[in-house]
Parts: structure tokens; sequence; C-alpha cells
């Protein structure tokens, strides 16, 4: 969807409030990647130039990777949202994470999974073993990140 003219909360810890240093700021122009596809949902991404620039206090450093063949089978990430929680719809009002397992994308693509809609080029699949613990609803378009310490590498999105 297009977000021209809205604004967002940015750097929000308490979803949809302007607590805790987040602000809200205009976006004043969007990128969608060049080669999103609608009906797969391939590159579903795009970037969004803000009004203004946001400056954070955080010790925590964030950096981008732009290589999908860097996260390897087995690794731990964390995915980060204020996604549902339970099956039932219940949601926390605060940023919250979890840790999951990179898996390999033959494994993803059985049929009993997501029956080949996993897509190597640019997609990976990430979980825990038995379930339990995962992304929701909502939670799309967050962060999966690699942390060791305080730099956190974000090494994908969640679809």
């Amino acid at each position: 969807g297009s977000f021209l003219g809205d604004e967002i909360l940015v750097s929000a810890y308490e979803e949809g409030e302007d607590t805790y240093g987040a602000v809200w700021v205009k976006v004043v122009a969007q990128k969608l990647h060049p080669q999103f596809d609608e009906d797969s949902l391939r590159n579903d991404f795009s970037l969004l130039k803000l009004q203004k620039s946001v400056k954070f206090d955080t010790d925590v450093e964030l950096t981008i990777s732009d290589d999908r063949k860097n996260v390897k089978n087995g690794e731990s990430l964390v995915v980060l949202g204020v996604g549902d929680t339970d099956e039932d719809g219940d949601r926390s009002r605060f940023l919250r994470d979890v840790t999951v397992q990179a898996i390999a994308t033959s494994t993803c693509n059985q049929k009993s999974w997501y029956d080949g809609d996993v897509y190597d080029s640019s997609m990976f699949c990430a979980g825990v073993s038995g379930g339990g613990k995962d992304s929701c609803q909502v939670d799309s378009g967050g962060p999966i990140v690699r942390r060791n310490g305080n730099k956190h590498v974000q090494v994908g999105l969640v679809r």
C-alpha cells in the first residue's frame, strides 16, 4: 500500500503512542522495489523518505545486510513486532521480540509447509522446532535481525 502523505510512528515501543521517545513523521516519498510482484509477493518492500531526520538516544547500532545468502541454516535470528500473541488474536501494546532459527528453503518448500512458495533468491524461512514461537498477524513488515550484543544486523522483513 501507499504511505505517501501519511504520518508514521518512528521508533515506537508502545503501539500507536509517541511515548518512550517515539515521534510521528510525515512520509514525503515512497519507492517500491522495482521487481515487486503483487501475485507472489516477491520483493514486497519499499523505502520511505521522511519529512525530517530522526535521532535516536540508544546504544543499539543497526545496520542492514543486502546479502540474502548471509543467513545460515540454523542461525538464531530475532523477530520484532506488536502482532498477535496467541491464536485468539490477543496483542501486546508493547514491542516484543522472539528468537527463531533460519530454516533451509528446501524444508520450507515441502508440500506440508509452503508448497514451493518460498523463493530462495529473495526469501528465507525461520521458526522454532516444535512450534510455539513465531511472528504473527500484524508483525508483517517488521524486522528480522541478527543480534550480537548491541550490534543488530537487519537480514530481512517478516512476510
